[in-house]
């Protein structure tokens, strides 16, 4: 496994050590029903399987309630 997205930024240098290009990276992630790397924390390629195994942001809702 290589850490291709982290944070949502595509780290070029291990994608391409990993054998793959930017154009298989943005399928996988439309396949996976996300638009763009922005929305990914992390993003690990199998170079094996040649599979993507993706993390989403979690975005935390701010709530109002001091007690919560």
């Amino acid at each position: 496994m290589v850490n291709v997205i982290l944070d949502g930024h595509i780290n070029d240098v291990n994608l391409k050590k990993a054998g793959f290009e930017r154009v298989w990276l943005d399928k996988q992630l439309h396949e996976q029903g996300f638009n763009n790397a922005k929305e990914i924390f992390l993003g690990m390629a199998d170079t094996v399987k040649k599979t993507l195994q993706l993390y989403p942001m979690e975005v935390k809702k701010q709530s109002t309630d001091p007690f919560e």
